[in-house]
């Protein structure tokens, strides 16, 4: 076998800003070196610890002194096109983060870049200890450590301050008042919902899954040129327990609201947005609410809270960033909760963004989207439908999610479309599971599909293209999802693929890939042959060619194509760590990969695996044009993998 976080609490951050700076002129030399002094530290406003404190605030007010240690590092760099690293120096504040430090060296008296950082160590640290979180050698190239996850993200033991600061030794040798400020946005998520009178302690909420989606944050700042690197890292959900306090927003407070939970993260002066689902849970592990959250702004040096209710669904959660934040506020809509096809209808056609099913819903009239940004919440429900041979869904010039809950559409033949992505629409499916007599998700125009977490058994194709329409550069991005069909996987016009992590199991093909390019990693893809035809099905096409639809060499993978006229375009495949599975009675009989390939230059398939790809069969070229690993294969060439 071949192994082929709008209104956020400043933090006391108006004192963060850099305060004029006192210099005294000790006479120095236009050349030569001289002996100078710096003085830094950060705001008196946020240096002193206070038992009592609370979610705006952060670091030096929440970190206990008795426990840790503040320490700066100070660096000196040339000012020069490719600065030069000249110093470096550490320095450990115990038991008061109030207090200044004071580097004093010798150097050659020109202009330089003064870096400064400082962060937490552990009590009794000394100045050649490592940093609890973070490596620092060089201030340019600042990381987390390995280990550091979004459990450290959300503790004020992870916050540190920076400060560029540049100073002419020519003119000034002793340097004061420099202020350190964050590298980080952080954003904190507050509960302010009103139980009703007769709730019981058990249905208060007692903790909370925030799930960042997957999302990638940078992983390392460049303190020197204040801007983070392109280094990430991945972080997904956490569960951890909520906390009341009398919270405080915008200099208003409010009392007994839970803190769900804050993180901060490496940010620059321009603003990002994150995404994230927020699912809050009673003491007996139910849940009690669930909202999910889209453009939440993250800024360096600024606190981004979002605030209102999170568990009653009724008000708006409120997005509010101090520090000041330019941009106006957001407000994030509450969910429409519907029951019956006409209250879906109505919350369709007054455009509400987000909608939660109460109960299961049949449909005999199909949903059309034409703009906007929808979602619908299944919220457990299934999502049914009486048409015959008609689109339940379409989606054009605008995006419809589906997520948390089912969708059964079993009136359909088999190569009717029961989701359908048309013009530009784009259809994203979350945490659904998707049953259909039909095709699953159709793509027409230049539509794109998103599906994640999911499960969609079709009797013919899960996700499929139109290759008869004109337009085309689909998007398919597929992850941690199964899909079972005749063909699970049909896409046959120019097209951007993404697959990772996921199952695709058929019984005449795992996929057919006839053109555009397409990334598979991680997943398996499985023929089952069962039909005694095998025989005549597996020498179809020996002396004819492709025709439309699933009319291809049958295979645990197809790609390219076998026409004259039709399906004009190269294809690009690339497989990363894939399995190509032949199962069933007679499904040995048939090749685990067929390529076949267009005459034309710039028309034929390349194909490029790794090494810990596994075919469990033969692998079949068909003829010239292919490309395989850099190098171009034989006509019918046939390698086995036996």
């Amino acid at each position: 076998m071949k192994k082929r976080n709008l209104l956020i609490l400043s933090l006391m951050t108006t004192t963060l800003l850099l305060s004029s700076c006192q210099r005294e002129d000790m006479g120095a030399t236009e050349s030569g070196e001289v002996n100078f002094t710096v003085t830094a530290g950060i705001p008196a406003g946020i240096a002193t610890y206070a038992e009592d404190a609370f979610s705006h605030q952060g670091g030096a007010i929440n970190v206990d002194p008795t426990q840790y240690d503040l320490r700066y590092i100070l660096e000196v760099y040339t000012e020069d096109e490719n600065p030069v690293r000249v110093y470096r120096k550490t320095a450990i504040v115990p038991d008061d983060f109030s207090s200044d430090v004071t580097f004093s060296a010798r150097l050659v008296a020109k202009k330089y870049k003064f870096v400064f950082w400082a962060d937490f160590v552990e009590d009794g640290s000394t100045e050649d200890t490592e940093g609890l979180h973070y490596n620092t050698d060089p201030l340019t190239q600042i990381s987390y450590k390995d280990g550091v996850s979004l459990d450290d993200l959300g503790t004020d033991m992870i916050d540190a301050y920076y400060h560029v600061e540049e100073v002419d030794l020519t003119k000034s040798q002793n340097i004061q008042g420099i202020l350190l400020h964050r590298p980080f946005g952080k954003i904190r998520l507050i509960a302010t919902d009103q139980l009703s009178d007769g709730a019981v302690q058990s249905e208060y909420p007692a903790s909370v899954k925030i799930d960042y989606k997957q999302i990638e944050i940078p992983a390392s700042f460049d303190a020197l040129n204040e801007k983070t690197l392109e280094t990430t890292l991945t972080i997904g959900d956490i569960t951890s327990t909520t906390t009341v306090e009398d919270a405080l927003v915008s200099s208003n407070t409010y009392s007994g609201a839970y803190l769900l939970g804050y993180h901060y993260i490496f940010a620059t002066d321009a603003t990002s947005a994150y995404e994230m689902d927020v699912t809050v849970y009673d003491q007996n592990n139910n849940v009690i609410g669930n909202r999910s959250l889209s453009l939440i702004p993250v800024e360096k040096n600024k606190l981004t809270t979002v605030i209102g209710n999170f568990y009653t669904n009724e008000g708006t959660l409120q997005v509010v960033v101090e520090d000041p934040f330019e941009a106006p506020e957001i407000e994030l809509p509450v969910p429409v909760s519907v029951n019956t096809q006409e209250s879906l209808f109505d919350a369709l056609e007054n455009q509400e963004p987000n909608i939660t099913l109460t109960s299961n819903i049949d449909l005999d009239s199909p949903i059309s989207i034409a703009s906007g940004a929808t979602e619908i919440n299944l919220n457990g429900n299934i999502l049914t439908s009486s048409l015959s041979n008609v689109d339940l869904v379409t989606v054009s010039d605008g995006t419809l999610t589906l997520k948390n809950g089912s969708i059964s559409t079993m009136n359909y033949g088999i190569t009717n479309g029961g989701l359908v992505a048309d013009k530009t629409g784009t259809l994203i499916l979350e945490n659904v599971d998707y049953k259909t007599s039909g095709t699953g998700l159709f793509l027409q125009g230049e539509g794109s599909v998103v599906v994640k977490n999911s499960t969609i058994s079709a009797k013919s194709y899960c996700v499929t293209s139109n290759a008869s329409n004109p337009a085309q550069n689909i998007t398919v991005t597929l992850e941690n999802s199964t899909f079972t069909g005749s063909d699970p996987i049909l896409l046959n016009i120019p097209s951007n693929i993404t697959i990772d992590n996921c199952e695709m199991t058929g019984t005449m093909h795992g996929a057919i890939i006839r053109g555009g390019t397409a990334k598979i990693s991680n997943s398996t893809l499985t023929l089952v042959y069962n039909d005694e035809n095998y025989a005549s099905i597996a020498s179809h096409f020996e002396n004819r060619n492709w025709s439309s639809g699933n009319e291809v060499n049958v295979a645990a993978l197809t790609i390219g194509n076998k026409a004259p006229s039709a399906y004009q375009y190269p294809t690009n495949v690339t497989l990363e760590n894939t399995k190509l599975v032949l199962d069933g009675t007679y499904g040995s009989y048939f090749p685990a990969l067929y390529a076949y390939a267009n005459q034309g230059e710039g028309l034929g398939v390349t194909l490029n695996y790794d090494e810990s790809c596994e075919f469990g069969g033969k692998d079949v070229y068909g003829s010239e044009n292919i490309v395989v690993n850099g190098n171009p294969v034989t006509p019918n060439e046939v390698i086995s993998n036996e």
